[in-house]
């Protein structure tokens, strides 16, 4: 970690606003059907044929005010993942845009909670070489 980034996180940590890191997941998902393909299963991680991936985001937030106490160097957490909407597509140019929410025509386009239906979470470990609020010795 460099000192730049190191006093970056100093900062979130100390601004009681901030006090938790963003962390984005990006996983690719089969959108077909399961049920559909016939015969053998495919390898573990594989995508069967005729069945396209699409993209989701997820978030989650790791906690950093256990880095608030004096002396503190390290933390793990298991920290849950949210589904998030995919950022919106520009139109390209000569092109109609899409209807406003509301309008006619316009498609309310709610992510599938991905991660919420199966309980998706990573276990992250942040130790830092310093603590950033040092011990206070007696």
């Amino acid at each position: 970690m460099t000192f730049d980034a190191l006093k970056e996180l100093e900062n979130q940590i100390n601004d009681p606003s901030v006090g938790k890191l963003r962390i984005q997941i990006d996983k690719q998902v089969a959108g077909g059907a399961e049920g559909d393909s016939k015969g053998k299963a495919p390898a573990k991680g594989k995508v069967p044929d005729g069945i396209e991936s699409k993209p989701v985001s997820g978030e989650a937030f790791f906690d950093l005010v256990p880095f608030l106490f004096p002396g503190a160097k390290e933390s793990t957490q298991r920290c849950f993942i949210k589904t998030i909407q995919p950022p919106k597509e520009e139109p390209e140019e000569g092109s109609q845009p899409p209807p406003a929410e509301g309008e006619e025509g316009s498609v309310e386009n709610k992510p599938d909670l991905t991660f919420e239906s199966r309980n998706c979470y990573v276990m992250l470990k942040i130790s830092l070489s310093e603590a950033i609020n040092p011990a206070i010795d007696p």
